[in-house]
């Protein structure tokens, strides 16, 4: 997105900008969700959007709820999926942990790989 659409101060939902047909980008075929940093309103709002479309792949890395540091809970990006699951009313496919899939999907092609 421009930097300009990411600073996009939005103040009221009846904002004239707000068009899918000028903010979606039609080739986008999956929504990829990891940790970020920068999370804001306008990335919530275009992840909600694509995922309207239910041929629109929903993938994330980890469901990690949130990490303790320094005495702080810092929110992983389960929270941030969760944000676009409620928005969008969509579960994603979790390829990292604690989901088995990535592991799977090794170990199908290096069978000498094992747990331990």
């Amino acid at each position: 997105a421009e930097s300009s659409q990411l600073n996009f101060n939005l103040e009221t939902i009846n904002d004239p900008r707000l068009q899918a047909d000028a903010l979606l980008d039609s080739a986008v075929a999956a929504v990829i969700i990891g940790f970020d940093g920068s999370l804001n309103y306008w990335k919530l709002m275009l992840a909600a959007s694509y995922l309207a479309d239910p041929k629109i792949q929903f993938i994330v890395t980890n469901a990690d709820a949130s990490f303790l540091r320094s005495g702080l809970i810092l929110p992983g990006t389960g929270s941030m999926v969760a944000a676009v699951e409620t928005a969008a009313g969509r579960k994603p496919i979790v390829l990292g942990k604690p989901n088995r899939l990535m592991f799977d999907i090794v170990q199908k092609r290096h069978p000498s790989v094992k747990p331990e």
